[in-house]
């Protein structure tokens, strides 16, 4: 995500093309008013570390403080929401779905293969979700009642304190693995003695 925020600065066009409206939610996002004209290079870049929070975990009004609100201006956190509501689960999520399935089909069309499936298939998911990893994707896919972010990134850190990403594999054989892990978990066993 890095990089497309890194894109979307060096080429405007495609900026204007991929946001269409939401151009003027990333002035509202950024800068806290639509007005000014186009939003600057500095302005696109606090982009980078909202959506860091955002898929870290972090509360709201962390999210307000990487969009560079002053913490007596925080109250009901609205720069966040606009950023969540309106940017990660809309735009974000279309063009994270578009650019994996771009890649996917460039990988496949040059015979090669990811070195990491399930980031591919989930990535767009992983925007709307505000989650950083297939690992947690799927946790969340099993875990339904937990409906926050934040919450859900404690609980995952509580049931798996030492557990590091399934790189290199789909993401069948990670839900797979969170499976497991739970099944034996709520039977009281290990997962390192099975």
């Amino acid at each position: 995500m890095q990089w497309l925020v890194d894109f979307l600065i060096a080429d405007r066009a495609s900026y204007a093309l991929l946001f269409g409206g939401d151009v003027e939610t990333v002035k509202a996002v950024t800068r806290g008013k639509k007005t000014g004209g186009d939003s600057t290079v500095a302005e696109i870049a606090l982009l980078k570390p909202a959506l860091r929070a955002w898929l870290t975990g972090a509360p709201f009004a962390s999210i307000e403080a990487a969009l560079g609100v002053a913490p007596s201006k925080f109250k009901t956190c609205k720069r966040s929401r606009d950023f969540v509501l309106k940017l990660m689960n809309r735009r974000f999520y279309m063009i994270a779905g578009a650019l994996a399935a771009l890649v996917q089909h460039a990988l496949q069309e040059a015979g090669k293969v990811t070195a990491n499936p399930a980031a591919l298939e989930v990535m767009a998911v992983a925007i709307r979700k505000g989650l950083d990893s297939p690992d947690k994707i799927a946790f969340a896919h099993r875990s339904t009642a937990i409906r926050s972010p934040v919450i859900l990134h404690r609980s995952y850190a509580d049931r798996f304190p030492n557990r590091e990403d399934q790189m290199g594999t789909d993401f069948q054989t990670i839900l797979r693995s969170i499976d497991a892990h739970l099944a034996f978990a709520d039977l009281g066993l290990s997962t390192s003695r099975v």
